[in-house]
């Protein structure tokens, strides 16, 4: 994880580096596609005595977002990711030991807000939203569901590399509650968690 974060700051660096020649082209985009890859931090499902939790492990995220540009600067976005994960037991000293296999699926919507200058080939933005996270965990044959609602919000930088082409990164967590009751059919009194999803990939222009 530690080298992971290294290196996405080595991109970071390089990407917001001026680019001689870049031309800005978001004013005249009215539909963006944005697919992306990256890795999914989530927080502690449950904390128990003596620093032991139950958590999602963290994985591998895979996903797209399609955004509409309302005014320039103002886009509504909508979002889908995947991340092939388990639920482990946490104990101090020892680590984790894996319960069951997971499936996360998220669904958001939101605004996403702009701040591109004329003639700069970055354009920072923000994201926020709601959606909601889908669990899918799996015990030996048995496998049961448990949706839970998200607020979500997010920071990031398009560097423009071509006409209507652009590289993107960002930052963006997802807050919400796992939903024990609808999973295992009993209410253990889960936390309100932090999710951050951080990823790289690219936004294409119409």
């Amino acid at each position: 994880m530690r080298s992971w974060n290294v290196g996405l700051a080595v991109v970071v660096a390089s990407l917001i580096a001026p680019t001689a020649g870049a031309q800005n082209s978001v004013a005249g985009e009215r539909v963006q596609i944005a697919p992306y890859a990256g890795y999914m931090v989530f927080g502690n499902l449950v904390d128990g005595p003596f620093g032991t939790s139950l958590r999602t492990a963290d994985a591998p995220l895979f996903g797209a977002q399609l955004g509409l540009t309302l005014v320039p600067g103002v886009s509504l976005i909508g979002n889908v990711a995947h991340s092939s994960t388990s639920i482990e037991a946490g104990v101090p000293l020892l680590g984790g030991f894996e319960l069951a296999d997971s499936k996360v699926w998220l669904y958001d919507a939101g605004v996403q807000f702009g701040f591109a200058r004329a003639g700069s080939a970055t354009a920072p933005f923000v994201q926020v939203g709601a959606g909601a996270m889908r669990h899918s965990v799996t015990v030996g044959p048995v496998t049961s569901n448990a949706t839970n609602f998200a607020l979500n919000a997010g920071v990031g930088v398009d560097v423009q590399v071509a006409p209507n082409l652009a590289m993107r990164l960002m930052a963006k967590d997802y807050y919400g509650k796992f939903d024990f009751e609808e999973a295992v059919l009993v209410d253990v009194g889960a936390d309100r968690t932090h999710n951050f999803a951080l990823t790289a990939g690219l936004k294409i222009g119409f």
